[in-house]
């Protein structure tokens, strides 16, 4: 079991500003803030994204396989068609859809946004995208993506208001992946989960919780090699709920970082 009252320095991605952070074992009452708001966060089936009210954005194939996404009143009993596309997730305002697209071969797994309303789309396109999530003031969208030539991972973020990308991250390792995208309170900070693993080196296995502003400084909030943090999320904007799950253990473990200090709060 992870130790109660465990304090560290966490080691920054450069000379960043190092975070200083306090672990304890999590309790019931450590609600993240996506229990308490479904429309942050992924959604547990991807085909069926909760909206505001009665809404939903449901995926619905046609007789070519093709995904497409509907706008269905679950009250009213009404359905409409939006766009092609798929895994759709509402903005916490109810003013916009993020959803992939596949325009061809070269761009398979593009971001975008739509007006869920007019059925209007913005001009932000993030191609490669791996991984996104909204803040909950809906003015921004953490991303990760993978770029392919060369190989590169980014973590980022749009400026829903101004249509403008931000990358404040990269990583060249070919067996890491960054998702599990979670926005703080304050909508200024996220964390995003680094996992690793080589399928020819057993030791190579383990995923780390990073922490980013909005401002482009970041710092790592947990070295577990051998472990893997998963389903993290914000209690506040000073504390974070995961489950640490170690292969050599029957259960898996519920931690709480608290008193996150060090990037702008």
């Amino acid at each position: 079991m992870l130790a109660v009252a465990l304090r560290a320095d966490a080691t920054p991605h450069s000379a960043d500003t190092p975070c200083v952070m306090t672990v304890r074992a999590g309790g019931p009452n450590d609600q993240r803030l996506v229990d308490r708001n479904p429309l942050l966060g992924e959604p547990p089936n991807w085909n069926d994204a909760p909206g505001p009210g009665s809404l939903r954005a449901l995926v619905r194939s046609d007789s070519l396989h093709h995904p497409h996404i509907f706008v269905v009143d679950v009250v009213r009993a009404t359905s409409r068609l939006l766009c092609a596309g798929s895994a759709p997730r509402w903005s916490p305002d109810g003013k916009w859809i993020a959803y992939t697209a596949w325009f061809s071969q070269r761009r398979w797994h593009v971001l975008r946004l739509i007006d869920p309303t007019s059925g209007k789309a913005s001009t932000v396109e993030i191609d490669q995208i791996a991984d996104y999530a909204w803040s909950p003031d809906g003015s921004k969208l953490a991303f990760t993506v993978m770029q392919q030539s060369p190989f590169e991972w980014q973590v980022g973020w749009v400026d829903i208001r101004r249509g403008a990308q931000h990358v404040i991250a990269t990583d060249n390792s070919v067996y890491t992946e960054y998702g599990g995208l979670a926005w703080a309170p304050d909508s200024r900070r996220f964390i995003a989960n680094a996992s690793a693993e080589n399928e020819h080196d057993d030791s190579v296995r383990s995923s780390d919780l990073w922490l980013y502003d909005v401002t482009g400084r970041r710092c790592r909030l947990t070295n577990t090699p051998r472990e893997e943090e998963m389903e993290a999320g914000w209690i506040d904007n000073q504390s974070i709920r995961f489950s640490l799950i170690n292969e050599h253990s029957a259960a898996d473990t519920l931690a709480t970082i608290q008193r996150v200090i060090g990037l702008r709060q």
